[in-house]
């Protein structure tokens, strides 16, 4: 996946609630309640996905790389850096 923080920012600017495109047949909308800017690179935001009021939506960025991590339902995803730009989704195994 290729994360653009500035249109990130630019749609989270216009509207609270974020599409997050994680696979091709799986997006969440999130919706955003707050953010943290640390320094001019480093920002944090947190919020749920719609619909699910027990969810947690955690993305944290710096210098133009993404890190997170979102739970609704159940499932665990996890957003971490690859390399030259890209990113990875991988959505972890909960033992129950």
């Amino acid at each position: 996946v290729v994360f653009n923080d500035d249109i990130f920012r630019a749609r989270l600017n216009a509207n609270p609630i974020v599409s997050l495109n994680l696979f091709p047949d799986l997006t969440l909308n999130a919706s955003f309640q707050d953010s943290s800017a640390y320094t001019v690179n480093e920002s944090l935001f947190i919020g749920q996905v719609e619909g699910d009021e027990d969810s947690s939506v955690r993305l944290m960025i710096v210098n133009h790389v993404i890190d997170g991590t979102i739970r609704t339902k159940g499932r665990e995803f996890r957003i971490f850096d690859g390399s030259h730009g890209q990113h990875y989704i991988t959505e972890a195994l909960i033992k129950r």
